[in-house]
């Protein structure tokens, strides 16, 4: 069966697989930035005439390693017809990608995903852990059943004990924070690239690409400082899925690895989020010393481990620790479809244009 690269000429069979498959935007605009103007990304199809039946993408991006930096691919929606699953067709798609000699980072996955990787070479080397904020009587009822008038006289009780007892404490009094709109991290951010670590290197390419997507929410970079400096800087997304508005953390970058600043950092921003009115707020990371300053920032530890992944191919990879906090899953799925109001955000310190046109996923 032939494997081949995406092209405009075979957007149509990708847009006839995606339809098929997920539920996603489906207008010209979402395909353009989804699958063309995307930077570094490749995408390859196995087709069955003019009909697509599987597919697998994967970002380029370079990361930090204890010689310096190396280029690897980050794979997501990797995904088989069920008509055409046990004929190999996903295995070539992947095979496609070790094609290039590039290592390829993958994170998470599904069970036959994670079962099916180490046969091919890859193999695991952290596992992240989830945090999380429940915030509000909604996040907390999500997924119970129950009459109107229980949830309407619930709803409010739970409002104010997730407020009292998930909301962090404020930082010190030391630092201060600043929300900037959009992503341009510009030269001074681009140079806090911390904790040490195998990681990702930031890439403006890719946030500006984020930034100009159809239904992914809203991002926006907010600086940690003291002592008149910036020490820190986090990547936070707004977006709304299943009736509730969500607040994530993709990314924390220190100047230096210190945990006093990682702390009040990740304190900082929950309560930012908070006051944008999220139900709750979601980060998840590979590195214990990160792990450690969520726990004490008052977020919860998932019970559940999320798996990295490695193939190295003809590399050596020399590192001492693996520092990763979100992959491309994370960053820009789910994607929302529907209009809807954007919720007011009472005392919000982030700008008031983050929580315009919020869309709904269904």
């Amino acid at each position: 069966m032939p494997i081949e690269h995406l092209t405009p000429a075979r957007l149509d069979a990708m847009k006839q697989f995606s339809e098929a498959v997920w539920q996603r935007p489906t207008s010209a605009d979402y395909y353009r930035w989804r699958y063309l103007d995307a930077p570094g990304l490749t995408t390859l199809l196995a087709t069955d005439g003019d009909r697509c039946v599987a597919t697998l993408s994967a970002f380029s991006r370079k990361y930090h390693t204890g010689d310096g930096i190396v280029e690897c691919l980050e794979p997501f929606d990797w995904y088989t017809l069920p008509d055409m699953k046990g004929f190999g067709v996903g295995a070539h798609l992947m095979k496609g990608l070790m094609d290039t000699g590039k290592p390829i980072v993958s994170l998470g996955g599904s069970e036959d995903t994670l079962r099916f990787l180490p046969r091919l070479g890859f193999r695991q080397i952290a596992a992240a852990t989830e945090f999380f904020l429940p915030l509000t009587g909604r996040y907390i009822m999500r997924s119970r059943k129950l009459p109107a008038l229980a949830r309407n006289v619930a709803s409010p009780l739970l409002d104010l004990a997730a407020s009292v007892v998930y909301t962090p404490s404020k930082p010190s009094a030391a630092y201060s924070f600043q929300t900037l709109p959009g992503t341009t991290l510009g030269d001074k951010l681009s140079q806090i690239d911390g904790p040490v670590g195998f990681r990702p290197a930031p890439d403006q390419g890719f946030l500006d690409w984020l930034e100009k997507g159809s239904g992914t929410g809203k991002y926006f970079i907010c600086t940690v400082n003291k002592d008149e400096e910036t020490v820190a800087w986090l990547l936070c997304r707004l977006y709304r899925s299943g009736g509730l508005l969500h607040g994530a953390i993709l990314d924390l970058r220190l100047k230096q690895a210190d945990g006093d600043v990682a702390v009040n950092a990740l304190r900082g921003a929950g309560r930012m989020l908070a006051n944008c009115g999220v139900d709750d707020v979601r980060a998840f990371t590979t590195s214990p010393f990160l792990a450690t300053a969520y726990a004490q920032a008052g977020y919860r530890a998932g019970s559940e481990k999320i798996p990295a992944l490695l193939w190295c191919g003809k590399h050596t990879l020399d590192f001492d620790s693996i520092a990763l906090s979100s992959g491309p899953d994370e960053a820009f799925w789910p994607l929302e479809t529907k209009s809807l109001a954007a919720a007011s955000a009472t005392g919000a310190s982030a700008p008031a244009s983050m929580m315009q046109n919020i869309e709904e996923y269904p």
